[in-house]
């Protein structure tokens, strides 16, 4: 008989940030962490103490779940076309949705997504 065991989402403690400076010990094993917790489970969960306020991070949470409690279909349409640098992308276990060169491009692709979904009046 096998036992099933559910699989645990990994928590890494950002608390120290601060002292996590290039190519230190506490960088060097920050990033082990990150690249370990994202090749065994796609993702982890980030604790920064008292750092981030929790208004603030309810606040975040909250325009998340907003967001994906849209409609599939409106996620699809709104985020696939061919020239948009946003994909979506779900199955039966979890949605996720990608800014593709979030970073790269700035600010302003980050506003042009968030426009498909809450436009501006």
């Amino acid at each position: 008989m096998a036992i099933q065991t559910q699989a645990k989402i990994p928590v890494l403690d950002f608390s120290n940030v601060d002292e996590m400076k290039p190519n230190t010990m506490s960088w060097l094993s920050a990033r082990k962490d990150v690249c370990l917790a994202l090749e065994e489970y796609g993702c982890f969960v980030a604790e920064f103490g008292s750092r981030v306020p929790l208004d603030l991070h309810n606040t975040m949470f909250g325009a998340v779940r907003e967001l994906f409690d849209f409609p599939k279909e409106t996620k699809w349409e709104s985020v696939n076309s061919p020239e948009s640098l946003h994909r979506y992308f779900s199955n039966d276990c979890h949605e996720r949705i990608v800014i593709q060169k979030a970073t790269a491009l700035g600010l302003e692709v980050t506003r042009k997504f968030a426009n498909v979904f809450w436009p501006r009046e």
